[in-house]
């Protein structure tokens, strides 16, 4: 038999070192296409490993795809979704869309009200006198078997109350079909004169529009600026001397600080600043004992404490707003 001679030691060694490097360098490849992330470094098998020399040629970087994550596309949606909405809001809102189904839905309920028996039946008003039934239904905009629901109490107050003679106004809604109105009318206190114009006021000072003065000239007369503020508490003075009162015929506020009166259209009576009650008893009381009213007597000035200075001066002027002369006197 022939025999073939044996591989020598060395021989074996280096056939076992190389096939030790290509296992390692197969399972390394392997590992990478795993995905374990293991680096792999070009070798070529049975060569050396000495690194290679430098080289300036910059290494080439490669793009990465953008890929999204799940949670970054479904809030990428929702956010779409969101301004789609707001934005279609607004468009129907400008165009008038919402509204008009707001408002023909708003009918619809209205309807239904009164047709479960919520319709005006009654009008009640409590404390008129000298405003029209006519000019209240029209004023209110009101009628017959409209939807209770539909009338604003509110709305219908505000309007009453520019009415010329109401001065304040209660509206309510009386369920299942009453509207029940209270008016609380202007009384008319007394005339104004101012720059020639004469108006009708209240108590608080306020002009009644729209009411002729003429038909109210048994009211006193008072003249000045600001007088229409000051007349409700003169009136309320000279009440409580009836007799007397009724001889006076005009006052006139001076210096928004005092009045003169005219007594008997031809006596001027020059009040003082102050404590009017106490000038206004002495007044009455002196007419009482000495009738120096049925005497020739032109003016009467009680702006003095304790006295009462009467004048017989036949060119004492008629009522009017005085000069600073005849102020200071």
């Amino acid at each position: 038999m022939r025999f073939l001679n044996p591989l020598s030691k060395t021989k074996v060694a280096k056939q076992t070192s190389r096939k030790s490097a290509t296992r390692r360098a197969s399972a390394k490849l392997a590992n990478a296409k795993r995905g374990k992330g293991t680096t792999l470094t070009r070798r070529t098998v049975g060569r050396s490993t000495a690194p290679r020399k430098s080289s300036n040629r910059k290494p080439v970087r490669r793009r990465t795809p953008l890929v999204l994550k799940p949670r970054v596309m479904t809030r990428l949606a929702a956010g779409v979704a969101v301004a789609s909405l707001v934005c279609g809001s607004v468009w129907l809102w400008q165009s008038g869309w919402v509204g008009h189904q707001t408002a023909k839905a708003v009918k619809v309920a209205y309807g239904l009200s009164a047709n479960l028996g919520l319709k005006l039946a009654d009008l009640q008003v409590a404390g008129r006198q000298r405003t029209e039934t006519e000019t209240i239904l029209s004023t209110m905009a009101v009628k017959r078997d409209m939807p209770l629901l539909m009338f604003d109490p509110e709305q219908a107050r505000q309007a009453l109350e520019a009415l010329p003679w109401v001065r304040q106004a209660e509206v309510e809604r009386h369920f299942p079909d009453v509207v029940f109105v209270r008016l609380h009318e202007r009384e008319p206190l007394a005339l104004w004169q101012m720059d020639g114009d004469v108006h009708l006021i209240d108590r608080h000072g306020d002009v009644i529009s729209e009411a002729s003065a003429h038909n109210f000239a048994h009211l006193p007369l008072v003249v000045g600026p600001g007088a229409q503020y000051q007349a409700a508490q003169l009136i309320d003075l000279l009440g409580s001397e009836p007799d007397l009162k009724k001889r006076v015929s005009g006052a006139v506020w001076i210096s928004d600080r005092r009045w003169n009166l005219q007594m008997d259209g031809r006596i001027e009576v020059r009040l003082p600043e102050g404590d009017l009650t106490a000038a206004w008893q002495q007044l009455a009381e002196v007419e009482r004992e000495h009738g120096v009213f049925e005497r020739d007597v032109k003016i009467i000035d009680m702006r003095i404490p304790d006295r009462l200075v009467v004048r017989t001066s036949p060119d004492a002027k008629p009522l009017s707003h005085p000069s600073d002369e005849e102020e200071s006197t």
